[in-house]
Parts: C-alpha cells; structure tokens; sequence
C-alpha cells in the first residue's frame, strides 16, 4: 500500500466520512460522483501509485475515475480500502 501518513494534503474540497468496511457500493458511489479522484490528487499521488497498489494498469483507474467503467470484483474493493486509508491518514 502506498504510504500517506505524510503526503496527505486536506485541501477543504474533501469530507467524506468512511466506514470501517468500505463497500462496493461506495467505491462506486466515490468514482461516479469524482469524490475517489479529488481524493488521489488532494493526497498528492497518481494514478500509477493507486494503479501499482491495487494490482491493476492506470488506464484501469483512470476509467473508474472518468465513469468509463465501473469498478469492480477484488481490485474495486482494495480501492475502497486504499481510499479509506488515505481519508484516514487526514484525521
């Protein structure tokens, strides 16, 4: 997993209160609304970091990110978790 304790930069634009078992529901909810790709750029990582975490290529994540595709199986909900985490390390 990336490491974000440090790079995370709250920029105000994102509050998003996470459960502690993020859904797939809610990681599609996060990539249809663009709440999942303010959260990458405000933690300062691209979509090669989330895309090197999840097991996946950035084409993959930035098809999730622009509504091109929607996330699915296993890979969706490490980027749920991953997005969880990154929400985390702002608090």
């Amino acid at each position: 997993m990336v490491e974000t304790g440090t790079c995370w930069r709250h920029s105000g634009n994102v509050s998003l209160q996470m459960s502690t078992s993020p859904t797939l529901a809610l990681v599609r909810e996060l990539a249809a609304n663009g709440t999942a790709r303010r959260i990458r750029v405000a933690a300062r990582l691209s979509i090669y970091d989330i895309a090197r975490d999840l097991g996946v290529k950035a084409g993959t994540v930035s098809r999730w990110e622009t509504g091109k595709r929607t996330p699915q199986g296993e890979a969706a909900l490490r980027w749920a978790q991953l997005l969880s985490e990154i929400v985390e390390a702002q608090s």
